[in-house]
């Protein structure tokens, strides 16, 4: 996997970009391929290959475990899809669940980071 583009929802963005920044992983905004979007960005994460998939695979569960309201949805190459909410998961699970996170960016062609709920002021 070369690249892997992530569609952030509008609430929980912030804090998705911060992670990434902190983590020292590359990305890039793109906007969405032929869409006006409002509420959505795209953001690419480049050379997403080999020891930076641990990296993304943290950067998601500790996206998820700071937010009861937020979920990922990633889009598998084979066409199907899975559906990681953080209030499905205790925070042991969550933790447990990095190695399943990692194969999971490894094998999907795109992942939604879905905030439903507003961030605090």
């Amino acid at each position: 996997m070369n690249r892997l583009r992530f569609h952030l929802s509008r609430n929980g963005r912030a804090d998705f970009l911060r992670l990434l920044d902190e983590n020292q992983i590359d990305y890039r905004l793109v906007p969405p391929m032929g869409t006006i979007v409002a509420s959505s960005e795209v953001v690419e994460i480049l050379n997403a290959a080999g020891v930076i998939v641990g990296s993304v695979a943290s950067v998601l569960v500790a996206w998820l475990s700071r937010n009861a309201a937020r979920r990922i949805i990633f889009q598998k190459r084979d066409g199907g899809g899975v559906h990681i909410e953080a209030t499905a998961l205790t925070p042991k699970e969550l933790e447990e669940a990095k190695t399943v996170i990692e194969a999971l960016v490894k094998d999907s062609t795109s992942v939604n980071v879905i905030q439903v709920k507003k961030d605090p002021d």
